[in-house]
């Protein structure tokens, strides 16, 4: 396995692009569509544990799976900060940043889009 796995997903009728990313068993999933079942057959695969679940921003065009992601399993959600979200989620700034295996991702806050808007 590649030092750091990098797997995008596109659906098509939203233009809505995911990512699952992992490394050394751990795995983190960026922006999740509403089917979750995707990630975690993908990580299933691929002999990773989703532990980190990243939105980078919140989505008013389409839901997102972020919630039942996190539920199924036991996964930390990330939203950038004065998001003024009231789920379960770590607040992300300038600067913050997340590693697991070989992976590390900075945080970079990118307001416009929404107020919370993220890159990492």
């Amino acid at each position: 396995m590649a030092a750091v796995l990098v797997e995008h997903f596109f659906l098509g009728c939203l233009a809505h692009a995911s990512y699952l990313v992992g490394s050394e068993g751990v795995a983190a999933v960026i922006d999740p569509q509403r089917d979750v079942d995707i990630y975690l057959d993908a990580a299933g695969q691929k002999d990773l544990k989703i532990e980190h679940i990243i939105e980078t921003h919140l989505h008013a065009d389409f839901v997102s799976g972020h919630h039942e992601l996190a539920e199924r399993t036991g996964a930390r959600i990330y939203l950038g900060g004065g998001s003024g979200a009231t789920f379960p989620h770590t607040a992300v700034e300038d600067g913050d940043s997340l590693q697991f295996g070989q992976c590390r991702f900075d945080f970079l806050t990118t307001p416009g889009h929404t107020v919370e808007s993220c890159n990492v």
